[in-house]
């Protein structure tokens, strides 16, 4: 008898120490919660002030552009890629003396309006990503129509054979370079411009 009461004393101890921790368990749980809804809340406020900034920044751009012509350039008004690269070598007959690289390079036009000139900056790395060479690389002489995109076959390099970097553009496959252009500014046919932010 004494040990039925025993055990059924350590039962009913395990039983509310069950339900406090449990009781434990969902006060934790409600907390919980409570930090993850007001985590969210602060979310969705960041969020809303972020679209509000952004709009507030898209309207004094469109305002620049109106009062003095001149916009800030957006990351994608006009993407740029070098889609081939062709060896060229002398040929002193045609009066060619030195070696010529030529790049084909692809245009979009990303803006609502046509663009007559594009000033930037090309950088030719290797493949692991290390610097080449800059080059000011300036695309003028046609237009490329709102959303449009052309492919410009005209940009040469003239190889300097003393010139370590000159001969590794030339000496290495399109497939083993890495081409980025960097857009400085672009003129639009009504006289209007963009520049790049990081460029005023």
């Amino acid at each position: 008898m004494v040990k039925r009461v025993y055990c059924l004393t350590l039962f009913v101890l395990l039983i509310s120490l069950l339900i406090s921790g449990c009781s434990s368990d969902q006060e934790k749980i409600a907390k919980l919660e409570k930090q993850i809804a007001e985590l969210q809340e602060q979310v969705n406020t960041l969020q809303t002030n972020y679209a509000k900034v952004n709009a507030e920044n898209e309207a004094l751009k469109v305002q620049l552009e109106e009062e003095t012509g001149q916009g800030i350039l957006g990351e994608e008004d006009v993407v740029i890629t070098v889609i081939d690269k062709i060896n060229i070598p002398a040929n002193t007959d045609k009066w060619q003396f030195n070696d010529l690289v030529r790049l084909h390079i692809s245009i979009t036009n990303n803006t609502n309006k046509d663009i007559k000139g594009i000033k930037g900056v090309l950088h030719f790395k290797d493949m692991f990503g290390v610097s080449i060479l800059r080059s000011q690389c300036d695309l003028t002489g046609y237009t490329i129509k709102a959303g449009e995109t052309c492919v410009n076959e005209d940009m040469t390099l003239e190889i300097n054979n003393f010139m370590d970097d000159h001969v590794k553009i030339y000496n290495t496959r399109y497939e083993d370079l890495i081409f980025e252009y960097k857009v400085q500014q672009i003129m639009f046919t009504d006289g209007t411009s963009r520049v790049n932010e990081s460029s005023i």
